[in-house]
């Protein structure tokens, strides 16, 4: 479920108490993100939760999928391919990385060939999670491949079907 378009700097997000789809307030203002605009597009994937005690953050998982800007409420087609690896202020936070079928990465299936058939990619997003709240507030861990990518999902889908039976 696509929440931030490519390019864009406005922070939405699905809030969890009615699953409704708003602009992000903070501090009593509607959140905008004070660096250049999302490098992918930003979401959740649906019907997952990734506890603390499993690696997360409590929250549905976060993915950025790689092409084209893709209208805000869309849920999207996309291939995992890896993630990366955060931390926020200590918490847990990584970003599943996938790829979009209408775009010139589709047919890419993992970091390794996203870093071999498109330098520069892996440390774009890197550098845009590690930077765009500020210094210090974002640390990189790395990436991972698709199969820790895959556990990750795994995890986080049965979770939230054991728990919303």
């Amino acid at each position: 479920m696509i929440e931030i378009p490519a390019g864009r700097t406005d922070k939405w997000e699905l809030r969890k108490s009615d699953g409704a789809l708003t602009w992000n307030i903070k501090k009593g203002k509607p959140r905008v993100v004070k660096y250049i605009g999302y490098p992918g597009n930003y979401g959740m994937i649906p019907q997952t939760i990734l506890p603390k005690e499993l690696g997360g953050d409590d929250d549905p998982l976060d993915a950025i999928v790689l092409g084209p800007p893709i209208a805000r409420g869309s849920v999207a087609q996309a291939r995992l391919i890896g993630v990366l690896k955060l931390l926020d202020d200590g918490d847990q936070d990584d970003k599943l990385i996938a790829v979009n079928p209408n775009s010139t990465f589709f047919k890419v299936k993992s970091i390794k060939e996203l870093d071999d058939n498109f330098p520069g990619i892996t440390e774009i997003l890197e550098i845009w999670f590690t930077n765009y709240k500020g210094s210090g507030e974002m640390q990189s861990k790395g990436f991972a491949e698709i199969e820790e990518a895959k556990s990750i999902l795994q995890k986080a889908s049965n979770y939230f079907s054991k728990h919303n039976e």
